[in-house]
């Protein structure tokens, strides 16, 4: 569910939302979340690969754990820095909830 939203991301909305903010460019650091969100994913899915129809062997499960924590602490920095940057342009007077998928 995460990869598809941050391609539309990149795709469609960060266009749009760099050319309102200021600066050569506002969103790099959510562009660089975004990579590092597809990086574990990839790794993710490198170790699923490894674990074959018998499951993952014993001594890749320390490499699970890393990417999972990982995966987890990227995406709860990336949530609150799309909750921040919603946050500053609906300005300082609004108090709407962030997007569901930022929480």
């Amino acid at each position: 569910h995460v990869l598809p939203h941050e391609r539309v991301d990149e795709r469609e909305l960060h266009p749009e939302l760099a050319a309102a903010l200021p600066g050569d460019d506002p969103l790099a650091a959510m562009s660089r979340s975004h990579s590092e969100i597809f990086h574990l994913v990839r790794m993710l899915d490198d170790l699923r690969a490894d674990a074959g129809e018998e499951g993952l062997a014993v001594e890749l499960l320390p490499d699970l754990r890393r990417v999972l924590y990982g995966l987890y602490a990227v995406l709860r920095l990336h949530f609150a820095q799309e909750e921040e940057l919603y946050h500053s342009l609906a300005g300082d007077d609004a108090h709407e909830p962030a997007p569901a998928h930022a929480r």
